[in-house]
């Protein structure tokens, strides 16, 4: 049996977290090569970023699935964000923010810190981080050798 500590479905994010992910969403738009995904908190600071094509940047979003064995992604960006730790986070299960299936994750301290190590970091604003892998992410922050 798992103890899972009782957290809240994360429905916003603080000032200092917004503007990380707006400066994320900078980087992305000026240099991302490919679509990225993230949880549905971080589409809706991307789709009201402040930037050149803001509506670009939302297009090419791409899924991020949650799944009992972890996160998945196709091969390019994961945005991932530290106040993962400390909430039940949201994914959209189709594409866009109006997706009608939402499925939910929540990630521990030790599994993120393990999950990021093992990637490419290619942007860091804060507590937000762009990943980068070359190959399709499976088990982003499960059991399946993410964390030990």
């Amino acid at each position: 049996m798992v103890d899972v500590p009782d957290r809240d479905v994360q429905t916003a994010m603080s000032d200092r977290e917004y503007a990380a992910t707006v400066r994320t969403a900078t980087f992305l738009d000026r240099y991302g090569t490919q679509p990225a995904a993230a949880d549905q908190i971080t589409d809706r600071a991307f789709a009201s970023a402040p930037i050149a094509d803001s509506d670009r940047l939302v297009r090419q979003r791409q899924g991020l699935r949650a799944g009992p064995t972890g996160l998945s992604a196709p091969t390019g960006y994961v945005v991932v964000r530290e106040g993962w730790t400390d909430s039940v986070v949201p994914v959209a299960s189709g594409r866009g923010l109006l997706s009608n299936e939402v499925a939910f994750f929540t990630v521990s301290d030790d599994r993120y810190r393990t999950g990021t190590a093992r990637h490419s970091v290619v942007y860091s604003a804060g507590e937000t981080r762009v990943l980068y892998d070359g190959e399709r992410y499976e088990g982003l922050f499960g059991d399946g050798g993410e964390a030990q």
